[in-house]
C-alpha cells in the first residue's frame, strides 16, 4: 500500500499547480529548441550547398566551353590547314615535334593552375580512362560516372568529408563534342574503348569545392540563433511562471486558508482578493458565504425574546 501511495504521488494530477504549468513549458522549450536548431542548421547548410552547386555548375560550364573551343579551334583546325600535329599527354607533348596537349590534358593543365590557388579542383575522369590515375577514386565517383554515362543530362553531387576538410563534389557528363576527341581516344593503343562516336559520354567532369569553413559557419549560426531562441523561450517560461505564482497560486492559497478558517468557525476575517478575474469572482463568492454564515451564527447566538 505504501508503494502504491508513493507511486501515485508522481502522477501528473497530484502535482502542484506551478509544476503542472512549468513542467510542460520546460518540455516544450527543450523540444522547440532542438527542432529550431535542427531546422536552422539544415536551412544554413542548404544555403551553403546551393551556393557551392551554382559555383560548381558555372565552373563546369566554363571548362566545357574552353575544351570545346580548344578541340575545334586548335586540335581540329590545324590539321585542316596542313599542320602536322600529334595530340598527346602533358608529359610527352613538349618532346614531340608538332606535339600538342590532348583536350583532356589541356583541361587538366588549366585546372591545375586554378586548383593551386585553393579555390576548387577540376578533373576529367572516366570509366574508360587511358591514364591510370584518371579513373574513379571512390564509390561516389564510380556511381556518378555510371549515372552520367546513362543520362548525360544528369548532375551528381555530394558533400564529402567532415569538418574543415568537407568538400562539395559535382559531376557532369563529359561529352565528345568534337571529332578530334573521338579520333584521339579511338586510335590510342592503350584505350579500353575504341568505338566512341560524336556525342557519346566519354567520362565525367568532377568539380570539387571546399565547404568546410562555410559549414562550420552554418553550425555556428545555428547554435547562436538557437541559443537566442532558448533564451527567449526561457524568458517566456519565466514570465508565465511569475504570473501563475502571483495571480493564481497565491490567491488560491489565500482562498484555501480562508476556507480552513471558515471550517473551524472563524468568520470575522474577511476574504480580500482584489481582482476581477475568475479567482476574484470565486473570492467574492467565498466572502458572501463567510458573511452569510457570520450573520446566521450571530442570529443563532442572539437571546430569544
Amino acid at each position: 500500500m505504501a508503494t502504491g501511495a508513493g507511486t501515485s504521488g508522481w502522477r501528473f494530477k497530484n502535482w502542484r499547480l506551478t509544476m503542472k504549468i512549468v513542467t510542460p513549458l520546460a518540455a516544450i522549450t527543450i523540444v522547440a529548441s532542438v527542432t529550431l536548431g535542427a531546422f536552422i542548421y539544415e536551412f544554413q547548410r542548404s544555403l551553403v550547398v546551393g551556393q557551392a552547386r551554382r559555383t560548381g555548375q558555372a565552373i563546369a560550364a566554363q571548362i566545357a566551353a574552353e575544351r570545346s573551343v580548344y578541340s575545334s579551334m586548335v586540335i581540329g583546325k590545324l590539321p585542316e590547314e596542313g599542320f602536322q600535329i600529334t595530340p598527346t599527354s602533358l608529359d610527352k607533348f613538349r618532346g614531340i615535334k608538332g606535339g600538342v596537349p590532348l583536350p583532356a590534358s589541356f583541361v587538366h593543365a588549366t585546372s591545375e593552375q586554378a586548383s593551386a590557388k585553393g579555390y576548387h579542383t577540376a578533373d576529367l575522369l572516366s570509366l574508360w580512362n587511358v591514364n591510370p590515375k584518371k579513373g574513379p577514386r571512390d564509390k561516389f565517383e564510380r556511381e556518378a560516372l555510371e549515372s552520367v554515362a546513362k543520362n548525360p543530362k544528369s548532375i551528381q553531387e555530394t558533400v564529402d568529408g567532415q569538418g574543415d576538410k568537407a568538400r562539395f563534389k559535382l559531376v557532369t557528363a563529359d561529352v565528345a563534342s568534337a571529332p578530334a576527341c573521338v579520333d584521339c581516344h579511338n586510335h590510342m593503343e592503350n584505350s579500353p574503348k575504341r568505338d566512341f562516336k560524336l556525342g557519346d559520354v566519354m567520362g565525367g567532369l568532377v568539380i570539387s569545392l571546399p565547404v568546410g569553413k562555410d559549414l562550420a559557419a552554418a553550425r555556428s549560426n545555428a547554435f547562436y540563433l538557437t541559443l537566442g531562441g532558448v533564451v527567449m523561450l526561457g524568458l517566456l517560461m519565466g514570465v508565465v511562471g511569475i504570473v501563475q505564482v502571483r495571480y493564481v497560486s497565491k490567491p488560491l492559497s489565500a482562498l484555501t486558508e480562508a476556507a480552513d478558517q471558515i471550517s473551524v468557525g472563524k468568520l470575522d476575517v474577511p476574504v480580500q482578493i482584489a481582482s476581477d478575474d475568475e479567482i476574484g469572482h470565486l473570492a467574492a463568492a467565498f466572502e458572501r458565504m463567510r458573511e452569510s454564515l457570520r450573520v446566521s451564527m450571530e442570529r443563532m447566538r442572539a437571546p430569544r425574546r
